[in-house]
């Protein structure tokens, strides 16, 4: 499909209507798919990434959520026996 110049333009201003909204979604995108590079080549940006970092995925890490705004009593309680018990301390366990 090819636009002619006036329908063009009008798309150019929608578009740029539009991009403040959805450039960040846009780029998260394309750099997961890998088509970010192309899509600023395309652009005449591509100058703009920095090719000496790479990303890395540390896929074998974990995760600690420190500060959760709500524990369970059950939980907090089986915790507290695990931790005892990796201290050597003998405990009785209440559930």
């Amino acid at each position: 499909m090819s636009l002619t110049i006036e329908e063009l333009s009008e798309l150019e201003d929608k578009i740029l209507d539009e991009i403040p909204d959805k450039i960040t979604a846009a780029l998260t995108k394309l750099n997961r798919s890998g088509g970010l590079e192309e899509f600023l080549t395309i652009l005449g940006m591509v100058d703009l990434l920095d090719k000496q970092q790479e990303f890395y995925s540390y896929k074998e890490g974990k995760i600690v959520v420190i500060g959760g705004t709500e524990v369970k009593e059950e939980v907090y309680r089986i915790w507290r026996v695990l931790d005892r018990i990796s201290k050597g301390r003998s405990t009785k366990i209440r559930l």
